[in-house]
């Protein structure tokens, strides 16, 4: 008997680590899918986004220009798999104008490269506790 409440438990701290794990993976989709819209939108543009908005449409009224407020580059901001915690968008601006960006996140299995301190900030909270950003993803 001893030795099944043992296996119970090693299954069940492998299978944590396995959830933890496959949201880690899908907040670092999520970050690389909002990285690549844009990147588009900054070709178009000519500089990035000033916040993360959903949609994020182009921003200028001229529809013949090259970024018309018709055109969407990311329909919907993508959420945390934790309903409690955020992405983080964090804007360099330079004379009012969005030059670079970092999005940060909180993953569950700490990543060992430090962000930068752009993103030391409240990505929210897990259990009632505050948690900081801890992986980021930053424009090229």
């Amino acid at each position: 008997m001893t030795i099944v409440a043992i296996l119970m438990g090693i299954s069940i701290v492998g299978f944590t680590g396995v959830r933890k794990g496959s949201r880690d993976t899908q907040r670092k989709a999520d970050l690389e899918k909002v990285a690549s819209s844009y990147e588009t939108y900054r070709s178009d543009c000519g500089h990035y986004p000033d916040a993360m908005s959903s949609p994020t449409r182009g921003n200028d009224p001229f529809p013949s220009s090259s970024c018309p407020v018709s055109n969407v580059y990311l329909q919907l901001v993508p959420s945390d798999p934790i309903s409690t915690l955020n992405y983080q968008y964090v804007p360099d601006t330079v004379a009012g104008v969005t030059v670079a960006y970092s999005l940060c996140a909180y993953l569950e299995i700490a990543p060992s490269t430090p962000v930068s301190a752009a993103c030391t900030i409240s990505c929210g909270s897990i259990g009632g506790s505050s948690v900081n950003c801890n992986y980021e993803v930053t424009s090229p």
